[in-house]
């Protein structure tokens, strides 16, 4: 049914309806915007360089060096994606004081698909670039890691999963911290866990901007 609907929806699209709602829709974007999160961005874009806030909290983000947009995404509703260089292109919300995360609890969450021997790229993170300082979700040769630092570099979390998903394949990606457990999924399995954070202070320094996509050689 929902292939059907999707089929039915681009035939309608393809005619530039001056509006049309398609009502109904229980799709992934749905479910995400359920769960009331601080900033959702879709990248579904087809031009321009403004990546809108689909969270209802206003924090679109811009793109950076013309990444390339529209092309396929993981998912059969109706938005695209983006494919960032690992060099030079990224979006970026700035600093958005509401996502310094903090010790209690917090979740990331992602779709990625990297090619073949990806070096180190930001999925999203809210950092230094140079330093690393702030939180980082992020691959590294296929691997997927979640590092939370200090503003002295101490590391409060480094958690990095045991499988690499460089295979020009979609993937599902959550990170999350419960306050008690941390965790990180891929396609529904778990495949990093840890029951400690270091004591200290996550490093929320204001001039952090939201990063998504970036390409960096970091420690």
């Amino acid at each position: 049914m929902a292939a059907l609907l999707d089929k039915f929806s681009n035939a309608i699209l393809s005619l530039s309806p001056l509006a049309y709602w398609r009502l109904g829709d229980v799709g992934y974007a749905k479910q995400v915007l359920a769960s009331g999160p601080l900033a959702y961005w879709r990248l579904g874009e087809v031009s321009g360089t403004t990546a809108a806030a689909s969270s209802g909290n206003s924090r679109t983000a811009t793109y950076v060096s013309s990444p390339t947009l529209g092309v396929a995404g993981p998912l059969t509703e109706l938005n695209t994606a983006v494919t960032f260089d690992g060099v030079s292109e990224y979006a970026t919300a700035g600093d958005v004081s509401a996502l310094s995360l903090v010790a209690s609890a917090f979740s990331l969450e992602a779709w990625v698909k990297f090619a073949p021997s990806v070096s180190i790229k930001y999925i999203v993170a809210k950092n230094n670039p140079s330093t690393n300082h702030g939180w980082i979700l992020e691959a590294r040769g296929g691997e997927l890691r979640c590092l939370l630092t200090t503003s002295a570099g101490t590391s409060l979390l480094d958690q990095v999963a045991a499988l690499t998903y460089d295979d020009d394949v979609w993937h599902h990606v959550v990170a999350t911290w419960t306050g008690a457990v941390f965790a990180m999924y891929v396609d529904g399995a778990a495949v990093a866990t840890s029951g400690v954070l270091v004591a200290g202070t996550l490093d929320t320094n204001p001039a952090f901007p939201v990063l998504i996509g970036l390409g960096q050689v970091s420690p």
